[in-house]
């Protein structure tokens, strides 16, 4: 037998054959909650989701790390989840969009707050393969666009 086919026989029997080595992907993590909302449901809202951003305040709105699938309009309470890779993760919020608009500042309705300091973000951390439950959410439509101060603040706002 030929020196290659020999190599080649081996890269079969390793049950890896021939091509580049896959990279190791971290086994994905979900955060788990429940939005409550409280006010009136604008006649407009086209959507509404859960954001998460690796930095408090983020020095851009866009840079979302992840996003849940839209909630239920109208209702009084939505649970959502998550899927996102292992990390630290610093701001979670409830965003609202108008029909015919694009997400904004303006889109804030409510925060994750720490539950030993209610007046700070809380900070969620996911390992690989982890669940996190309980990232509970008021979202008030009578407070729609008001940003943490510090969030304001480093968007310019």
């Amino acid at each position: 037998m030929s020196p290659i086919v020999g190599l080649l026989m081996t890269f079969i029997a390793c049950g890896r054959g021939i091509g580049p080595i896959p990279k190791e992907v971290p086994e994905i993590g979900v955060i788990r909650g429940t939005v409550r909302f409280l006010g009136v449901w604008p006649d407009s809202t086209a959507e509404v989701r859960v954001a998460v951003y690796e930095e408090y305040p983020p020095s851009d709105f866009y840079e979302i790390r992840a996003f849940s699938d839209p909630l239920p309009i109208g209702a009084d309470s939505a649970r959502y989840e998550i899927r996102i890779s292992p990390g630290i993760y610093m701001w979670i919020m409830v965003a609202w969009r108008a029909e015919g608009r694009f997400w904004g500042p303006e889109s804030f309705l409510g925060m994750y707050h720490d539950p030993e300091d209610p007046s700070r973000p809380g900070t969620v951390t996911v390992d690989p393969g982890e669940e996190v439950r309980g990232i509970d959410i008021l979202a008030d439509f009578s407070r729609r666009g008001e940003l943490p101060s510090e969030v304001a603040e480093a968007l310019g706002q």
